[in-house]
């Protein structure tokens, strides 16, 4: 899951089913959450739910703060890049991407740091990672966005 400021609407809904389904006993499979906010002080939505979530294995909380990056990492594409191993091994256990929030900048931004992550670990040339983009967009599963302007 990707998703800047307000765009954790979705996922937070995904998040609670995740802890009921735990609390239940039952076992999870792998979830990340690339969260990017501006400052954790004041607009980090969420913030004591969503950090007892990843203290409980809910979820792998990622978060980025443009205004005061932690070691480079500003955007939520700085920590997927930081994180790129990780990401590409759940990809080649047919993860999936959901993305929300700004489609103007993030998305796009998002978006090209998924296309290297597969060149590096493919070896493929930029076209053919973005054809491999495409057509999981196409597919609408492994990569959905619901992106706004």
């Amino acid at each position: 899951m990707v998703c800047a400021g307000s765009g954790i609407a979705p996922f937070r809904g995904f998040l609670q089913e995740r802890a009921v389904i735990q609390a239940d006993g039952e076992r999870l499979g792998p979830a990340l959450l690339f969260f990017g906010v501006r400052d954790p002080e004041v607009d980090f939505l969420y913030r004591d739910e969503l950090e007892h979530w990843h203290e409980t294995g809910v979820v792998s909380l990622r978060m980025a703060f443009s205004s005061t990056p932690d070691d480079g990492i500003a955007y939520v594409q700085d920590a997927i890049w930081r994180d790129r191993a990780e990401v590409a091994a759940l990809f080649r256990k047919d993860a999936r991407v959901l993305l929300c929030g700004d489609g103007e900048r993030m998305a796009p931004a998002v978006r090209d740091t998924f296309v290297r992550i597969y060149e590096a670990e493919t070896k493929v040339d930029h076209a053919e990672a973005l054809a491999w983009a495409e057509q999981i967009e196409q597919e609408g599963v492994r990569y959905v966005a619901d992106i706004y302007a």
